[in-house]
């Protein structure tokens, strides 16, 4: 299994590492606090999945990504 801030990639590889249950960020982000974490949603049955972006204080709120996200090549494993 990976370890703390392991180079992945892509974003495909990124958000598969989130479907095992992993958190990842991006290295060329400025706030090493922050992390992506992959949720399901509250329904019964097939609930969508939601992807939030999350600090070391606990909060989580819904992630916005941005075409330099997705097409960066930098993400990593933060922590499970």
């Amino acid at each position: 299994f990976p370890s703390h801030d392991t180079q992945m990639g892509g974003f495909g590889d990124a958000l598969a590492m989130m479907r095992q249950g992993y958190n990842v960020r991006r290295d060329g982000w400025e706030d090493k606090t922050r992390f992506l974490q992959l949720k399901k949603g509250k329904f019964q049955g097939n609930a969508p999945e939601y992807i939030y972006m999350c600090s070391d204080k606990s909060v989580c709120l819904p992630w916005i990504s941005s075409q330099t996200d997705l097409l960066s090549n930098d993400w990593e494993v933060a922590h499970k």
